[in-house]
Protein backbone atom coordinates (compact mmCIF):
# COMPACT_ATOMS: atom_id res chain seq x y z
CA UNK A 1 0.00 0.00 0.00
CA UNK A 2 2.94 2.31 1.14
CA UNK A 3 4.51 1.76 -2.50
CA UNK A 4 1.36 2.50 -4.28
CA UNK A 5 0.82 5.83 -2.65
CA UNK A 6 4.59 6.80 -2.74
CA UNK A 7 5.74 5.90 -6.54
CA UNK A 8 6.71 8.35 -8.78
CA UNK A 9 3.46 8.83 -11.00
CA UNK A 10 1.78 9.71 -7.32
CA UNK A 11 4.26 12.13 -5.96
CA UNK A 12 4.44 13.80 -9.25
CA UNK A 13 0.67 14.23 -8.73
CA UNK A 14 1.58 15.95 -5.60
CA UNK A 15 3.95 18.69 -6.89
CA UNK A 16 0.89 19.09 -9.92
CA UNK A 17 -1.77 19.84 -6.92
CA UNK A 18 0.59 22.00 -5.06
CA UNK A 19 1.20 24.00 -8.22
CA UNK A 20 3.74 26.88 -7.90
CA UNK A 21 5.81 23.95 -7.15
CA UNK A 22 6.55 22.17 -10.83
CA UNK A 23 7.60 25.91 -11.95
CA UNK A 24 10.34 25.99 -9.89
CA UNK A 25 12.02 22.68 -11.14
CA UNK A 26 14.70 23.00 -13.22
CA UNK A 27 15.69 20.19 -15.86
CA UNK A 28 18.65 19.75 -17.38
CA UNK A 29 20.12 20.28 -20.92
CA UNK A 30 17.58 18.34 -23.19
CA UNK A 31 15.68 16.57 -20.69
CA UNK A 32 12.09 17.40 -20.29
CA UNK A 33 9.98 17.68 -16.96
CA UNK A 34 8.71 14.21 -16.33
CA UNK A 35 6.99 11.58 -13.66
CA UNK A 36 10.36 10.72 -12.12
CA UNK A 37 11.95 14.47 -11.93
CA UNK A 38 8.97 15.90 -10.39
CA UNK A 39 8.75 12.52 -7.77
CA UNK A 40 12.74 13.46 -6.96
CA UNK A 41 12.13 17.04 -6.48
CA UNK A 42 9.34 15.98 -4.23
CA UNK A 43 11.55 14.25 -2.67
CA UNK A 44 14.22 16.77 -1.92
CA UNK A 45 11.85 19.57 -1.19
CA UNK A 46 10.47 16.93 1.76
CA UNK A 47 14.24 16.54 2.72
CA UNK A 48 14.51 20.16 2.42
CA UNK A 49 11.54 20.43 4.99
CA UNK A 50 12.38 18.21 6.92
CA UNK A 51 16.12 20.24 7.12
CA UNK A 52 14.44 23.33 8.23
CA UNK A 53 11.70 22.30 9.99
CA UNK A 54 12.28 19.02 11.85
CA UNK A 55 10.49 15.82 12.24
CA UNK A 56 7.14 16.57 13.47
CA UNK A 57 6.37 19.24 11.45
CA UNK A 58 7.38 17.80 8.05
CA UNK A 59 5.24 15.00 9.05
CA UNK A 60 2.26 17.11 9.60
CA UNK A 61 2.60 18.76 5.96
CA UNK A 62 3.17 14.96 4.18
CA UNK A 63 0.69 14.16 6.11
CA UNK A 64 -1.69 16.73 4.71
CA UNK A 65 -0.63 15.98 1.31
CA UNK A 66 -0.85 12.25 1.39
CA UNK A 67 -3.98 12.62 3.52
CA UNK A 68 -6.36 11.60 0.71
CA UNK A 69 -4.48 9.17 -0.86
CA UNK A 70 -4.11 7.48 2.97
CA UNK A 71 -7.77 7.39 2.65
CA UNK A 72 -8.39 5.48 -0.35
CA UNK A 73 -5.56 3.33 -0.57
CA UNK A 74 -5.98 -0.27 -0.62
CA UNK A 75 -3.69 -2.89 0.06
CA UNK A 76 -1.66 -4.37 -2.66
CA UNK A 77 -2.00 -8.45 -2.29
CA UNK A 78 2.04 -9.87 -1.91
CA UNK A 79 1.93 -13.45 -1.36
CA UNK A 80 4.90 -13.44 0.04
CA UNK A 81 3.67 -10.95 2.58
CA UNK A 82 0.78 -13.42 3.05
CA UNK A 83 3.12 -16.60 3.50
CA UNK A 84 5.03 -14.55 6.58
CA UNK A 85 1.70 -13.99 7.96
CA UNK A 86 0.14 -17.40 7.82
CA UNK A 87 3.87 -18.95 8.90
CA UNK A 88 4.40 -16.35 11.84
CA UNK A 89 0.61 -17.25 13.43
CA UNK A 90 1.94 -20.51 14.18
CA UNK A 91 5.53 -20.17 14.60
CA UNK A 92 6.48 -16.41 15.64
CA UNK A 93 10.47 -16.34 15.06
CA UNK A 94 9.87 -17.74 11.74
CA UNK A 95 11.59 -15.87 8.93
CA UNK A 96 9.66 -16.43 5.47
CA UNK A 97 13.79 -15.67 3.83
CA UNK A 98 15.05 -18.79 5.59
CA UNK A 99 12.03 -20.60 3.81
CA UNK A 100 11.82 -19.17 0.12
CA UNK A 101 14.66 -19.40 -1.54
CA UNK A 102 15.92 -16.42 -4.37
CA UNK A 103 18.60 -17.75 -6.95
CA UNK A 104 20.65 -14.71 -8.37
CA UNK A 105 21.96 -17.25 -11.56
CA UNK A 106 20.79 -19.61 -13.60
CA UNK A 107 22.14 -23.61 -12.01
CA UNK A 108 23.29 -25.86 -14.34
CA UNK A 109 20.94 -27.99 -16.19
CA UNK A 110 18.02 -25.72 -15.69
CA UNK A 111 16.53 -24.20 -18.77
CA UNK A 112 16.69 -20.32 -19.71
CA UNK A 113 13.66 -18.09 -18.58
CA UNK A 114 11.84 -16.17 -21.22
CA UNK A 115 13.35 -12.48 -21.54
Amino acid sequence: MLHNITNDCQLSEIVIEIGIFENLIQCGRGQTLNETIRACAFEAFVAALYDDLGLEKTGDIVTRLFQERIKYAEPIVSWKNKLQECVQRNERTANVNEIIVYKTRREEGTPDHAA
